[in-house]
């Protein structure tokens, strides 16, 4: 994470800059798994550390949207974005992203199966909760468990 942000500051005009900053989101969302037990986060939702790191990975997800519209990576952008802000319970918000996600990317199975999570309120079900910490176990956990082992 440290070389990225590093990588980030230090070459702010590089073509791969888009690449960089989703890589550096989605390794934000990563540092996420070790509070994934089960099917529920060791911390309460709320906790300042998983708050901080969902808001480090919006950032990151956001400035790729903003400065590189072009970017073939947008569409993955904008699923990881709707993920976080559907952790953090900004649930029209994270509509909006899984909506850009499909226009981008019209077969993109996680955005609408995310989509179905929240509703069509924008609002979640009763078990979108519960389906959160699922989708944060099964797509953080293999993923940290992938970057810890180096494969």
């Amino acid at each position: 994470v440290q070389a990225l942000e590093k990588f980030l500051a230090q070459h702010p005009q590089s073509p791969d800059m888009d690449l960089a900053l989703l890589t550096l989101g989605e390794m934000k969302l990563l540092l996420l798994a070790p509070m994934i037990v089960g099917t529920r986060l060791t911390v309460d939702a709320t906790n300042n550390v998983a708050t901080n790191m969902l808001q480090q990975a919006i950032t990151a997800f956001t400035t790729l949207v903003k400065n590189h519209p072009q970017s073939p990576l947008l569409g993955k952008a904008q699923l990881n974005l709707g993920w976080c802000l559907r952790g953090l319970g900004r649930f029209d918000e994270a509509r909006a992203a899984f909506n850009r996600a499909l226009e981008l990317q019209p077969n993109m199975a996680e955005a609408h199966w995310n989509l179905s999570l929240i509703g069509p309120t924008g609002k979640p079900d009763t078990m979108s909760r519960g389906m959160f910490v699922t989708t944060q176990r099964a797509w953080i956990a293999p993923r940290a468990a992938q970057h810890r082992s180096g494969t």
